[in-house]
């Protein structure tokens, strides 16, 4: 596989004109603004296949961040960066960029890379970034979606249990999200998830291409709570195969696979 992606990226390094490019060349090409920016993705994918490149693979990261959004973007979805050593002084340059940078796009790049690191330092940015009023919806959703991924703390479940109570619905539907996908399988955690959970389940406030809150809640319920997953499991049987049924219930029930035959999903999954 990782043989087969080299092949690739070489391949496309071509279309730029560029052949036999030495490993040694690399550091040069990506940390190149003037060179186009897919380009120094590129150059930046196959750096991160070469073991001897790997310590400085975060700085020459954090280098191109600031050439171009959407190439990092790219980057951040193509580079296994959690194989790499990462000191506090590079999530200090990302929180740097998180706080300043008015790219949008940059910034979810940025927390998108911070979920594959762990770490106190890089979680709590990342809970920062998810309670940062003036920050986008977009950007404060990708916090709390990656940081669910993390292995739960104690301040990652307080900050979303201070998000729930957020007047925005869009930040109160993924804290709701965060909250019961990174206590999932903590039993410590049950009963203070549940009570938290429990009164939002008939907040109607719809998250756009998704569902309500309080369905989302209780669907988070659903794993931990047979009464409620029998409920729900009841309500998707008569959605899923009716021709008229609201397009945003049917896709919160085929979303969570609520429906006769199906198998309990764990959320995140």
């Amino acid at each position: 596989m990782r043989l087969r992606i080299q092949r690739q990226i070489r391949k496309a390094l071509r279309i730029f004109g560029i052949r036999g490019l030495e490993p040694l060349a690399l550091p040069a090409l990506v940390r190149d603004r003037s060179a186009d920016s897919r380009l120094r993705v590129l150059a930046a994918r196959l750096l991160s296949f070469d073991k001897r490149q790997r310590d400085p693979l975060g700085p020459l990261y954090a280098q191109l961040l600031d050439c171009d959004g959407n190439a990092a973007l790219d980057l951040s979805n193509a580079l296994h960066l959690d194989t790499c050593e990462r000191p506090r002084a590079e999530v200090n340059a990302f929180a740097t960029i998180l706080r300043t940078s008015s790219d949008e796009i940059l910034r979810i790049a940025v927390v998108q890379v911070l979920g594959t690191l762990r770490g106190r330092a890089s979680r709590g940015l990342m809970i920062e970034t998810m309670e940062r009023e003036g920050e986008t919806l977009q950007v404060r959703s990708k916090a709390a979606d990656t940081l669910s991924c993390q292995r739960s703390r104690r301040e990652t479940v307080e900050s979303y249990l201070r998000c729930l109570l957020h007047p925005d619905p869009g930040v109160c539907f993924w804290a709701v999200f965060g909250l019961g996908c990174s206590t999932y399988g903590y039993p410590s955690y049950h009963e203070e998830v549940t009570g938290a959970l429990r009164p939002l389940t008939g907040d109607a406030n719809e998250e756009p291409g998704y569902w309500s809150a309080g369905d989302e809640a209780r669907a988070m319920l659903a794993y931990r709570d047979p009464g409620m997953n029998e409920e729900v499991r009841r309500e998707g049987a008569a959605i899923v195969p009716a021709p008229d049924a609201n397009p945003i219930k049917r896709r919160w029930a085929e979303n969570y696979h609520w429906h006769p035959g199906a198998a309990i999903r764990c959320p995140g999954t």
